[in-house]
């Protein structure tokens, strides 16, 4: 990745429109959830940058509560939205078929008979082993 505050939003990696996703949805998710992300990324970084280079702040700077803390949090925030829509964008526009090397992975792994059932779309506590009720899941308790 280059520097965040040289970050540009991608475009959509596909060009038609989706099954069971309007465009307006898509145009949503793109040219205000994931652009505004990367503009704030940018915005922070240029702040961070600015802090690193003045010194300003820096002194008061501390795990509880700190204008560096609240910008690292903002930073952290506005990463994760970028990286997670380029993600999500980068799944989409396919045939519908689970194609890829992570794929061929997990059929190496758990045989093409078990091959529906890895790639069902089933919560998360459903998929755990023991979990048994819907309000526990497995991986809080």
């Amino acid at each position: 990745m280059p520097s965040a505050t040289q970050y540009e939003p991608k475009p959509l990696p596909f060009k038609k429109s989706l099954t069971g996703i309007s465009d307006k949805a898509m145009a949503i998710h793109h040219d205000k959830l994931y652009v505004g992300y990367v503009n704030k990324l940018k915005e922070v970084s240029a702040k961070l940058m600015e802090m690193s280079a003045s010194g300003v702040g820096l002194a008061e700077a501390n795990q509880t509560y700190s204008e560096l803390r609240a910008l690292r949090d903002g930073e952290t925030f506005a990463a994760n939205g970028v990286y997670l829509h380029e993600y999500y964008f980068n799944v989409l526009g396919g045939e519908g078929k689970p194609t890829g090397a992570l794929v061929d992975a997990l059929l190496e792994k758990y045989g093409s008979s078990r091959s529906s059932s890895i790639f069902s779309p089933q919560p998360a506590w459903r998929c755990a082993a023991g979990s048994s009720s819907p309000g526990i899941p497995t991986w809080a308790v």
